[in-house]
């Protein structure tokens, strides 16, 4: 048996390795190595929490993919895919200085492989400082309200809002607030839990996900918005204090306004009821004065609660006084007019009137008074309705006024009149009355 297994055996050695040759040759010629390389392998952090703890956000700069090349027997290398390897960053060695760590790697398959380069080696580690900042909230309307109103004060609680997100986030945002629909509106508009909205400097809505990075302390927010009606109201100058006490040798003339009415804004109701805004005597006080008096007055003092002035509520008045100048002239009393007398039943005397009236007529520096003549005009007396008896007639200087405005009659301001029944009259009447 012996005999048999070792007859030619130098045959059959060199026939095995002749084999083995053969095999070999076969499989390098038939699966050759190859060079494959992989990519889209992703880059996983690790430790990250050296960094939230910080308040740092972090990201990796450029790709966060990685890749390797391998040689590979050709019919393996379909078994390779980017989840043959893992790739991570250990952020507790991402270098302080220029933000590079080192990618790290291992292999998760069987498959043989002859060579393995990394492509990826470092990878740049971004950082950024995570921040709070708290914006004053606004409210912001979109549509039109009707005519004659306008807004007013807008309330909103809470009156800021705190984001906290990274720096380079924060300097996108601009503003807050939330958005009021005022179309149509007529009454005071009140939500509540409103959204807030972040915007940017163009004032466009910011679509952010809130998430680890981004965070806001509320959403939402209650809003009052005042709706105002406006109207035109007249400014009343008519309580002047003083009027007939001003200095001696002046006169107070009347006054001139910068304006003599103004636009209000106020609840409707309010608005409705008011017919003008009257300004006391006591801020138009003239008492003793020698010159015109210029005064600012803030109308916002004399408004109901509610009601404001649209645009400067500050008015400029003049209350003019005007020194006086005099002259004296004769009146012939025939000249003077009875208006209203029944002549067929009295009689009119004038009493203690000589056949000529001195008048004394004051005017201003610009009415014509040392051209005054006496034939410029007529005084009359009003008897109207008068019976028998004695009176004081006032003057009618009504004429005199059309000669100049600022003239007047400083005396005689009346005439004493008597009244006498004609007896003629009286005994026609009873006549009349027997017969």
């Amino acid at each position: 048996m012996k005999g048999r297994l070792t007859d030619h055996l130098g045959l059959k050695v060199s026939a095995f390795v002749l084999a083995l040759l053969l095999w070999l040759y076969i499989y390098n010629v038939d699966n050759p190595w190859t060079t494959r390389t992989i990519t889209g392998i992703p880059i996983t952090l690790i430790n990250t929490e050296i960094l939230t703890e910080n308040n740092k956000t972090f990201s990796i700069g450029g790709s966060s993919t990685a890749s390797v090349t391998v040689r590979v027997r050709t019919r393996d290398s379909n078994q390779l895919n980017a989840s043959s390897f893992t790739a991570t960053v250990d952020c507790n060695k991402i270098n302080s200085l220029n933000g590079a760590a080192k990618v790290e790697y291992s292999y998760n398959s069987n498959v043989r492989l002859n060579e393995i380069r990394y492509n990826t080696d470092t990878v740049q580690i971004v950082t950024e400082d995570i921040r709070p900042y708290t914006f004053q909230l606004e409210v912001r309307t979109t549509g039109e309200l009707p005519p004659d109103y306008k807004l007013g004060d807008r309330v909103i609680e809470p009156s800021s809002i705190t984001v906290t997100a990274p720096v380079s986030t924060l300097n996108d945002i601009y503003s807050a607030g939330v958005v009021v629909d005022i179309t149509g509106c007529t009454d005071n508009i009140t939500l509540d839990d409103s959204e807030i909205l972040l915007y940017d400097r163009l004032g466009n809505p910011r679509n952010m996900a809130l998430g680890s990075s981004v965070s806001l302390n509320v959403t939402t927010a209650d809003v009052t918005v005042n709706v105002l009606k406006q109207d035109q109201m007249t400014i009343d100058f008519s309580a002047v204090k003083g009027a007939d006490q001003v200095a001696s040798g002046f006169r107070y003339t009347g006054y001139t306004t910068s304006q003599e009415t103004v636009q209000l804004a106020g609840r409707r109701e309010v608005v409705n009821q008011m017919e003008r805004i009257r300004i006391p005597e006591d801020e138009l006080d003239v008492t003793g004065a020698s010159e015109t008096i210029e005064k600012d007055i803030d109308l916002a003092a004399f408004l109901p609660e509610g009601v404001e002035i649209v645009g400067p509520s500050t008015i400029h008045v003049s209350l003019n006084i005007a020194p006086v100048t005099s002259t004296t002239l004769s009146y012939v009393t025939e000249r003077l007019q009875w208006i209203g007398a029944d002549q067929d039943h009295y009689l009119y005397e004038m009493t203690d009137v000589a056949a000529t009236i001195p008048l004394v007529i004051t005017g201003f520096e610009e009415d014509p008074v040392d051209e005054l003549r006496a034939s410029d005009f007529e005084l009359s007396l009003d008897v109207s309705g008068l019976t028998a008896g004695d009176y004081d007639v006032p003057v009618n200087t009504e004429s005199l006024k059309q000669v100049s405005p600022g003239l007047e009659l400083v005396s005689p301001r009346t005439v004493h009149v008597s009244i006498i029944e004609r007896r003629g009259a009286e005994d026609a009447d009873n006549a009349g009355n027997g017969s």
